[in-house]
């Protein structure tokens, strides 16, 4: 699913059977110029966040990078993100930990940037229905900066 710009991206799963715990397992495409930490007018910081019903705090609150050093103006060593960690206090290198790194194509400023990130987060959840908000606070337009979705898998236990 995607590209997506700066959005909310719902996904309801109703009539789930008796459970304690919902496990999400998804793959996160980070695609061209997002910037992470950036915190400049134009760039940044561009936030990414999970979010479930009955849940009062997200589940991922965090901001991912593509900006490389020769992309990174100013930042030789390019645009730190959050990601694995929460933001704001996450401040690691660009595109730490994915499992995929400039190889779907996606081309920003003649060089390709884009990554894939799994991610899983088991949260505890009983109701008959799950909502969950995927939703990006990037701060360019979608040609520019955008995300997507793919291989969403929703699980149940006790």
């Amino acid at each position: 699913m995607g590209e997506f710009a700066n959005q909310t991206v719902s996904l309801t799963v109703d009539s789930l059977p008796a459970h304690g715990n919902v496990t999400v397992d998804f793959d996160l495409f980070i695609i061209r110029s997002m910037d992470g930490n950036a915190t400049n007018s134009v760039q940044g910081p561009d936030v990414w966040s999970l979010t479930a019903n009955g849940v009062p705090t997200p589940l991922l609150n965090t901001s991912f990078s593509n900006i490389v050093p020769n992309a990174a103006l100013g930042f030789p060593q390019g645009y730190f993100q959050a990601y694995p960690g929460d933001f704001p206090t996450g401040n690691f290198p660009y595109q730490t930990g994915a499992k995929l790194t400039n190889k779907l194509g996606f081309v920003y400023a003649g060089a390709v940037l884009d990554a894939v990130y799994h991610i899983t987060k088991k949260i505890p959840h009983s109701g008959g229905v799950l909502q969950l908000n995927f939703t990006s606070a990037q701060t360019q337009d979608i040609t520019d900066e955008s995300w997507g979705l793919k291989n969403v898998i929703i699980s149940v236990s006790p």
